[in-house]
């Protein structure tokens, strides 16, 4: 039945990544954006004072997890994949979605830079688990 799936240890959970800087932003002197607090489960958005921006209010979106960008892959596969996984090879129903704009990090994540092992993303180490 659907309650099983539904009662599991791996119901709809969502989870923010902040990627590390990538070697372009390293080189500029990049930083995560000031406007972003994270506050325990919970990322705020406060726009930066401009003529543009003083109409819009501050946002909270409440996550499950949230991961800041010195948050190993390894971390990452364990917290937000792993029960996924294993689900799946048991022969139940479950997807891992990433989802954000260009250059936010989704490839960084499922597969990771190439050649560097400790740093392969979910989907080679979902293969060789």
């Amino acid at each position: 039945s659907w309650c099983a799936v539904v009662m599991g240890e791996n119901n709809i959970r969502v989870l923010a990544r902040f990627r590390p800087l990538n070697e372009r932003e390293r080189t500029i002197g990049g930083d995560i954006p000031e406007a972003i607090v994270v506050n325990g489960n919970n990322v705020i958005i406060q726009p930066q004072q401009s003529h543009q921006s003083q109409h819009r209010a501050k946002q909270t979106f409440t996550l499950d997890v949230i991961l800041g960008p010195n948050t190993t892959q390894q971390e990452i596969y364990e917290m937000g994949a792993r029960n996924t996984i294993e689900d799946v090879l048991r022969g139940y129903n479950g997807t891992i979605f990433a989802y954000g704009q260009t250059g936010s990090g989704k490839s960084h994540t499922m597969f990771g830079p190439d050649p560097v092992a400790s740093e392969r993303g979910i989907i080679p180490r979902a293969c060789t688990s």
